[in-house]
């Protein structure tokens, strides 16, 4: 492969498996595999903000 398509291979942000042009699935900045990967990214980042929120809480 030649370095400028080198540079544009993309990981999805959740699962991290190597995304093809065809598949991937690009939602708030970020590219994920299908759907569901996005799905499972915002869940988890969100459950992340709220644990975030009751440390801070605490402190």
């Amino acid at each position: 492969m030649s370095k400028r398509a080198e540079a544009k291979r993309k990981n999805c942000l959740n699962c991290n498996k190597s995304l093809r042009r065809v598949d991937w699935y690009y939602r708030n900045n970020g590219y994920f595999c299908n759907k569901s990967c996005f799905n499972a990214f915002q869940k988890k980042k969100q459950a992340e903000q709220e644990s975030n929120k009751e440390k801070a809480k605490k402190a």
